[in-house]
């Protein structure tokens, strides 16, 4: 799937946040290579020293790889530590239930403390004063930041900063599905919603989505209503019903088969 990326304003929001918060941060497309944002990761002195000892590149990407496997696999944000004692979280980017890209941000340093000798005995007096020199992060404000990166990635792909290139059918498409959750989204409406044939429809989704039109339908509303749990007080069955589903019953039974878990579950995680 090709991704379009609207480069200048990704760079102002990515420098905003760490000039605001001073962790490092980098935006990486689907395949986990750079999405060529401008990048603030590996700024820490600690990382840099990490990387000018022997093998150290090689572990530093062994970390990555199982940090991002883990967020590519469960498609949800993951907090993880890395073999050097440093906090790292992945937010996935999704779209219509399919990752398009990630932004990471970390390289925190979290208390209680982390056995550099153990970890590297060879590079121990190196290591060990840049490391004790880093700011504490505590939990509470880690979490705080990883709720600040799901509300980025969300402006993201609200303000299509981010985006598929979409056949220009399958855009009014997906265009008029947003615009009428609430609605009865049938191939039917939305074929004489936008003017073209159920056959075309049936086509694009499939070809493009690798899905039906009334699963993607049911992805659209899922990703709404996933907003709405952590946006809003609203009840499940308010939010069921203004993200289009017939049912709150209905509505959790998808939701837990798009995410894993039930609604309640999701806003309490």
């Amino acid at each position: 799937m090709k991704i379009n990326y609207d480069i200048e304003k990704i760079n102002e929001l990515i420098t905003d946040f760490y000039l605001a918060t001073g962790v490092s941060i980098d935006l990486f497309r689907e395949d986990f290579s750079p999405a060529g944002a401008k990048s603030f990761f590996n700024t820490a002195p600690y990382c840099k020293c990490i990387q000018d000892c022997l093998g150290g590149p090689d572990a530093c990407k062994k970390s990555d790889k199982v940090l991002f496997d883990k967020c590519k696999r469960e498609k949800r944000t993951v907090i993880h530590t890395c073999h050097a004692g440093l906090v790292n979280v992945l937010v996935p980017i999704v779209y219509s239930d399919t990752i398009v890209g990630y932004m990471i941000f970390g390289q925190m340093k979290k208390g209680g403390g982390f056995d550099i000798e153990k970890a590297f005995p060879d590079n121990f007096n190196l290591l060990s004063p840049v490391y004790e020199e880093m700011p504490v992060f505590d939990e509470e404000k880690i979490n705080s930041l990883s709720r600040l990166a799901d509300v980025l990635v969300r402006h993201i792909l609200f303000e299509h900063m981010l985006k598929p290139s979409l056949d220009e059918n399958l855009e009014k498409a997906v265009s008029f599905v947003e615009k009428n959750l609430k609605g009865d989204l049938t191939i039917e409406s939305i074929s004489k919603g936008i003017n073209v044939s159920k056959s075309v429809l049936y086509r694009l989704f499939h070809s493009h989505f690798n899905r039906t039109l009334g699963s993607f339908v049911n992805s659209k509303r899922i990703e709404y209503a996933r907003a709405l749990l952590l946006d809003t007080p609203m009840s499940i069955e308010e939010i069921s019903e203004e993200a289009g589903f017939s049912s709150a019953s209905y509505f959790s039974k998808v939701f837990k088969k798009e995410i894993g878990i039930s609604p309640l579950k999701y806003r309490k995680k």
